[in-house]
């Protein structure tokens, strides 16, 4: 499949979160680490302002291995790929799906926030200060130079764990998704509740794990 039919075939759109001040932290991290979680809800994002509200452009993630894409209408296109066929979810519930990932997130940082999220139809304002496209998935190394595990609260755990399970959901688990879950398990921890965690990865260099 060619990269300008993939291009033409992709739905997008934005998404604003209305006063998203919980969310404003030096480095970015927090935008940074919920633009993460984003990307496991079948988005890509491309672009990313913030002012008193935060507005993240969209677009719908299409396998970089897909060869064909069929079916019409939208909501019943799949992929065709070396491996078989994937079902294109409808993008309308891609997008309901993230606004309910996106409040549970604020809601890890404040539960008493209350969170206001649509979906503009206006174009992506270019006078809006955006984070730039490279540093989306970029975090700080010298955050996590500290190797040690501070006690987490069972209630704190619990919390994080349910929001991983939402976002990362265990019936779409493959092999090595541990790795995944363990590094947003840790950055959420730290951002969020400014907890060190290591993972079974970090506390045994000896076993490997799948």
């Amino acid at each position: 499949m060619k990269k300008e039919d993939k291009e033409m075939l992709r739905m997008e759109a934005l998404i604003r979160i209305k006063d998203g001040g919980l969310l404003h932290d030096d480095g970015n991290r927090r935008i940074k680490l919920l633009l993460k979680t984003l990307y496991w809800l079948n988005m890509r994002v491309t672009k990313v302002g913030k002012d008193t509200d935060i507005i993240v452009a969209v677009r719908e993630k299409i396998p970089s291995n897909a060869h064909k894409l069929e079916g019409l209408p939208p909501e019943k296109r799949k992929v065709v790929l070396a491996t078989g066929y994937r079902i294109i979810p409808p993008f309308n519930e891609v997008l309901a799906y993230a606004k309910l990932a996106i409040e549970r997130f604020v809601l890890l940082i404040d539960p008493n926030a209350k969170v206001e999220i649509d979906f503009p139809n206006f174009p992506f304002p270019e006078n809006i200060q955006q984070i730039e496209y490279n540093s989306f998935n970029t975090f700080d190394n010298n955050d996590f130079k500290e190797n040690r595990s501070d006690f987490i609260p069972e209630e704190i755990m619990a919390k994080v764990d349910d929001y991983i399970d939402f976002v990362m959901k265990p019936s779409e688990h493959l092999l090595g998704i541990c790795h995944s879950e363990w590094e947003m398990k840790k950055l959420i921890l730290l951002y969020i509740f400014h907890l060190h965690w290591l993972s079974p990865a970090q506390r045994h260099p000896n076993i490997h794990f799948d």
